[in-house]
């Protein structure tokens, strides 16, 4: 029993470890900021409008 429990504990950190290579991964494969794609259409509308309200705009 302290075998099966030790083998077991012992499969965690290389199971924790390809977790977070694979999801690191996958975040830095994905074009664009995770915080845009979330936020959508909204996001590009207020920035946009920061843009133009910021100096940008030649008068």
């Amino acid at each position: 029993m302290l075998q099966f429990i030790l083998q077991r504990l012992g499969l965690v950190i290389p199971t924790f470890i390809g977790i977070t290579l694979l999801t690191f991964i996958f975040v830095h494969l994905i074009p664009g900021d995770p915080v845009m794609i979330m936020a959508g259409r909204a996001w590009i509308i207020t920035r946009a409008s920061r843009l133009f309200n910021g100096g940008i705009r030649t008068r």
